[in-house]
This record gives structure tokens, sequence and C-alpha cells, in this order.
């Protein structure tokens, strides 16, 4: 990488993160009164502490408890709602025991603490990432606006790149179960993680899938011992009636940067709902299909990674409901893909291999399609553009047994 583009892209970076601070700033009352998602997941520590697990999903629960500490809220008049398994829940009991803002200030330092030190620890494992100071990896990822948007909702998905980073490791050194266990872990939002589990089941990852499924076994139990057989087997009709009343606390489908917003935005009010339901279902099937298809002959070295990349925005692609914060999970093939965007031959090919991340390192993007034009479904094109780049790559890749290593 040039010392000129070094130069330019420092400067955005800390532009886009002086931004960031700013805004943050700005909202500061907000964030003291409750509007950040961080409200559901305090209030179901919060149920769980008082002995009313079983009543998790209960909207009235929900609500009673809120109007304790977030009854300033303006733009709610019912509960948001709790979407995760019951077991997550445990994890926010401890910040209970603080006020409503300094448990969400803790929950903040506490998550950007581990986006840091994913950060370092990829740094440290990717010898492409070396050439670059130790600083300049931490500031791509305070400068993507997806990490700054899950600090400031209080969300989780940084907990997933985490267990994704580790993860990849893992297969990196070969260690599929303990790879299975992490991505395991990642079920704190299933629909990012399963679609990535049955590609490398696929791909004959069956250590892989054996460490999953025992996570998934033990995470199932602590569900259980929370809310009971009665409020675990609730718990799928409870996400369906949420997702019929998207006032209630989900995202609307144009908001969702999947292959299901995408073909929502375009076909809504064309065809029938049916109709879109089964064009979503083909087109993720056939997704997952055709990435199994194209990695099924090579697994390791560069290949692997970059297999592992492809698998990686498929989930996202095919995830039912997302949104922007969840993209920070596009951190880790950000980072293992930039230092090569100025390395190898130009064309067509290697820009799509790159030119997705970079574009998604555009701060001004998300706000842009998001709050501005209500398009951010069309993020799933660019996702769809990096994951033909990857198979270009690939295909450059295994011609050349010098890169393959």
């Amino acid at each position: 990488m040039s010392n000129r583009f070094r130069h330019a892209a420092t400067c955005f970076l800390l532009t886009v993160v002086i931004v960031e601070a700013g805004v943050a700033w700005n909202l500061r009352g907000m964030v003291a009164a409750g509007y950040p998602d961080f409200t559901a997941f305090y209030t179901a520590g919060k149920l769980v502490r008082q002995g009313l697990g079983s009543h998790l999903y209960d909207p009235a629960e929900q609500w009673r408890e809120q109007q304790q500490f977030a009854r300033e809220v303006a733009i709610r008049q019912g509960p948001l709602p709790y979407l995760r398994l019951p077991f997550e829940a445990l994890l926010f009991v401890p910040l209970t025991f603080l006020p409503y803002s300094a448990a969400y200030v803790f929950w903040f330092l506490l998550n950007l603490g581990v986006a840091i030190g994913v950060t370092l620890f990829l740094r440290r494992r990717l010898a492409s990432l070396h050439e670059f100071p130790a600083w300049l990896p931490v500031l791509v990822m305070a400068g993507f606006v997806p990490v700054f948007l899950t600090l400031l909702q209080g969300q989780d998905s940084i907990l997933v790149l985490l267990f994704y980073s580790l993860a990849f490791v893992a297969l990196r050194e070969g260690a599929d179960f303990r790879a299975g266990c992490w991505v395991g872990l990642g079920l704190i939002k299933p629909h990012l993680v399963l679609p990535f589990v049955v590609i490398m089941f696929l791909r004959g990852k069956r250590k892989l899938a054996a460490g999953f499924l025992l996570v998934a076994v033990i995470l199932s139990a602590v569900s259980v011992a929370i809310v009971g057989w009665s409020g675990l087997l609730r718990y799928p009709g409870y996400l369906w009636e949420l997702e019929q009343h998207t006032e209630r606390g989900l995202v609307q489908p144009r908001d969702n940067p999947n292959l299901r917003g995408l073909v929502e935005g375009l076909g809504s009010g064309l065809v029938s709902s049916q109709v879109i339901t089964g064009v979503i279902a083909i087109l993720s099937v056939g997704l997952m299909v055709w990435v199994w298809v194209r990695a099924r002959s090579s697994s390791g070295g560069r290949v692997g990674d970059l297999i592992f990349c492809q698998a990686l925005l498929v989930s996202l692609l095919v995830s039912y409901h997302s949104f922007a914060y969840d993209l920070s999970v596009l951190l880790l093939p950000i980072l293992l893909l930039l230092p090569g965007c100025q390395k190898g031959p130009r064309g067509l090919a290697r820009c799509a291999s790159f030119g997705p991340g970079v574009l998604l390192l555009f701060g001004p993007i998300f706000p842009l399609l998001w709050l501005r034009w209500h398009l951010l479904n069309l993020i799933a094109v660019v996702l769809l553009v990096w994951m033909w780049g990857l198979d270009q790559e690939m295909a450059r890749v295994r011609g050349n047994p010098v890169l393959a290593g």
C-alpha cells in the first residue's frame, strides 16, 4: 500500500471517527433516557434476576420493567422486545446491579474493548497485517460504521465478530471442533451462524458441526432452565408475531441488508407476499449450494481463507432478519483482504474482490442509504458483487501455487 494512499485513508478514517464521537455526544441524552436497543437486554437481565425468567417474552412484564427506567422514550407505546434466546439474558444479569445509564456505559466500554482486542488479535494472526502499525487496523475498526452502530445501540453483534474471528483462527490451525464451539456461541444470533454451519458441514467439516451441536445443546439446556420447556417452545411463535408487526421493534424489510430486504424492496406491490417468500427461499438455497459446489475442491491456505469469507457473506445474505450493525462481522474479511487491494493484476475481478470492502468503509454510505433514502437493502448488491469477486480471486489463487500457500 503506497504511503499516499495510506495517509489519505488514515485522514478519512480519523474524520469518520471524529464524526462518530460527535454523534454519540449529541445523542447522550437519548441514550440516558433508554432509546438504545440495550434497553431490551437490560430488561431481560432484570427479569431473570427477579426470578421471572418464565416471563422473559411477556410484553406486559417487559413494559412494566421498562417503565422503571425508560419511561421518557416518546417513540414507544409498548416495550422494546427482547429477541434473543433465553441463555443470553444471563450475560446481562450482572449489569442490572448498576443503574441503567451506568450499565449502558459499562456495556459500551466492554464492547469497545472486545472490538479492539479482536482487531489486535487478528493483526497478530494475519501476516498480511504485519506491514501496518498496530494502530491502523484499530482505526479501521473504529471507522467502520456498523461497529459504531453496535456500540451506540448497545447491541451484541461485536460478540458474533469475536466468535467468528476465534473460529477463523481455529480453522486455520486445523482445530475444527474448537472452531465449531466458537461458532456455537454465536447462537446469540442464530440467523448469522446457522447458514455458515450448514455450508461448512456440506464441505465435510464434520468436527466443526459436532462442536457447534455440543454448544447448542448446552445453551438449549440453559435456556430451558431459565424459561422452561413451554417458554422455549413459544419462542418461535413470539418472534413470528413480532415479525408481523414491525412497528413493535423489528426492522422494516427494506432496511435489511440481505436477500430478503432486496427481494421485498424490488417486489413489494408488484407480486404477492407468497411469491416474494418463495423467491427469497429459492435464492437463499441456491446461493448456499453455489458456494458449497464452488468451494468443495479446496480447503486450506489462502483459498481456505477466501472460502471462509464467502461463507460469512452468505450467512449475512440469507439471514431472514438483520440490520446495519450485523455487518460488524464483515470487519473480519475486510481486515483479511484489504492489505492486498493494491497487489496483483488490475481488472474488474480484482476490483470486485476488494472494492466492496473499501466501499463499506466509506462511512457516509450508511446514513445515506438508511436515514435519507431508506434503501439499506442495496447493501445486499454490494455483498453479492463481493462474493463474485472472491470467487474470481479463488480461481486466480488456485492457478498460482505460490499464492495458494
